[in-house]
Protein backbone atom coordinates (compact mmCIF):
# COMPACT_ATOMS: atom_id res chain seq x y z
CA UNK A 1 0.00 0.00 0.00
CA UNK A 2 1.27 3.44 -0.89
CA UNK A 3 0.06 6.45 1.11
CA UNK A 4 -0.30 10.08 0.15
CA UNK A 5 2.00 12.69 1.62
CA UNK A 6 0.61 14.41 4.74
CA UNK A 7 1.15 17.81 3.08
CA UNK A 8 -1.18 16.84 0.24
CA UNK A 9 -3.84 15.67 2.70
CA UNK A 10 -3.63 18.98 4.56
CA UNK A 11 -3.78 20.96 1.31
CA UNK A 12 -6.89 19.03 0.25
CA UNK A 13 -8.35 19.39 3.76
CA UNK A 14 -8.67 15.61 4.14
CA UNK A 15 -9.46 14.23 7.62
CA UNK A 16 -6.83 11.45 7.59
CA UNK A 17 -4.32 9.55 5.45
CA UNK A 18 -5.07 9.15 1.73
CA UNK A 19 -4.42 5.79 0.08
CA UNK A 20 -2.72 6.23 -3.29
CA UNK A 21 -2.18 2.64 -4.36
CA UNK A 22 -3.01 -0.89 -3.21
CA UNK A 23 -0.86 -3.87 -4.17
CA UNK A 24 -2.64 -6.71 -5.96
CA UNK A 25 -3.09 -9.71 -3.69
CA UNK A 26 -2.29 -7.72 -0.54
CA UNK A 27 -4.13 -7.79 2.77
CA UNK A 28 -5.24 -4.22 2.05
CA UNK A 29 -6.87 -5.36 -1.20
CA UNK A 30 -8.50 -8.30 0.60
CA UNK A 31 -9.89 -5.85 3.17
CA UNK A 32 -11.49 -3.87 0.33
CA UNK A 33 -9.35 -0.75 0.52
CA UNK A 34 -9.20 1.31 -2.67
CA UNK A 35 -6.42 3.49 -4.01
CA UNK A 36 -6.58 6.79 -5.89
CA UNK A 37 -7.15 6.50 -9.63
CA UNK A 38 -7.81 8.61 -12.72
CA UNK A 39 -10.34 7.99 -15.46
CA UNK A 40 -9.88 8.19 -19.24
CA UNK A 41 -10.45 11.97 -19.14
CA UNK A 42 -7.76 12.46 -16.51
CA UNK A 43 -10.15 13.22 -13.67
CA UNK A 44 -8.79 12.02 -10.35
CA UNK A 45 -10.92 10.03 -7.90
CA UNK A 46 -9.46 9.97 -4.41
CA UNK A 47 -8.91 6.62 -2.79
CA UNK A 48 -9.99 5.64 0.68
CA UNK A 49 -8.95 7.85 3.57
CA UNK A 50 -7.89 6.20 6.82
CA UNK A 51 -9.24 8.24 9.74
CA UNK A 52 -8.91 5.71 12.55
CA UNK A 53 -7.91 2.24 13.67
CA UNK A 54 -9.88 0.79 16.56
CA UNK A 55 -10.06 3.68 19.06
CA UNK A 56 -6.98 5.49 17.67
CA UNK A 57 -7.66 8.59 15.61
CA UNK A 58 -5.52 8.86 12.45
CA UNK A 59 -4.74 12.32 11.07
CA UNK A 60 -1.18 11.80 9.78
CA UNK A 61 0.91 8.94 8.46
CA UNK A 62 2.80 8.96 11.78
CA UNK A 63 -0.53 8.45 13.62
CA UNK A 64 -1.27 5.53 11.27
CA UNK A 65 2.06 3.81 11.88
CA UNK A 66 1.75 4.29 15.66
CA UNK A 67 -1.73 2.73 15.62
CA UNK A 68 -0.56 -0.20 13.47
CA UNK A 69 2.35 -0.94 15.83
CA UNK A 70 -0.22 -1.99 18.44
CA UNK A 71 -1.36 -4.91 16.27
CA UNK A 72 0.33 -8.22 15.65
CA UNK A 73 1.26 -9.16 12.10
CA UNK A 74 -0.87 -12.00 10.73
CA UNK A 75 1.26 -14.77 9.24
CA UNK A 76 0.01 -16.71 6.23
Amino acid sequence: MRLGDDRVSRRLNLPGVLILDISKGSAAEAAGLRGTWSDARGRVALGDIIVGIDSDRVETSNDLFNALEKHAVARR
